[in-house]
């Protein structure tokens, strides 16, 4: 498998200047916990909910005075989306993150979750279980 099998490819953006209390906001209507922060119409961090606890919650800033630009994690970690998952779980391993960003021809096009990692690998571990057992089961 590879990353455009198993990425989102409906994103949340938001811009560099918008308010930590809108970004939140935008992030519980969309039900995520992420926003893509862009400038210019092109993103170039990424805004996390660990962000918004560890960096605005646990150091009292005012989410109504700080725009997101200020916590965001910059540059954003990508991977091509022909990168096979076993290539993109390392690295999210590896570097400590839940999300990835995939591009396409140097344009973001979608981004892939631990979430939704789990999702598509345990589909796949359910369906290779049900060819085995086919495969073991006694001829008719």
């Amino acid at each position: 498998m590879q990353a455009k099998e198993i990425m989102q490819t409906e994103l949340l953006t938001v811009d560099a200047g918008t308010s930590l209390r809108q970004c939140v906001q935008r992030m519980d209507a969309a039900r995520t916990g992420y926003a893509l922060v862009v400038r210019d119409g092109q993103p170039f961090a990424i805004v996390t909910e660990w962000d918004l606890l560890h960096k605005v919650l646990a150091t009292s800033i005012d989410p109504d005075r700080t725009t997101v630009e200020t916590i965001a994690s910059s540059p954003l970690v990508s991977v091509d989306s022909e990168t096979s998952t076993y290539d993109l779980v390392e690295m999210m391993a590896d570097r400590g993150i839940r999300r990835m960003v995939v591009t396409q021809g140097g344009q973001v096009v979608g981004i892939v979750t631990a979430k939704g990692v789990l999702a598509a690998f345990r589909k796949y571990v359910d369906r290779l279980s049900s060819e085995i057992g086919r495969m073991q089961a006694p001829p008719p």
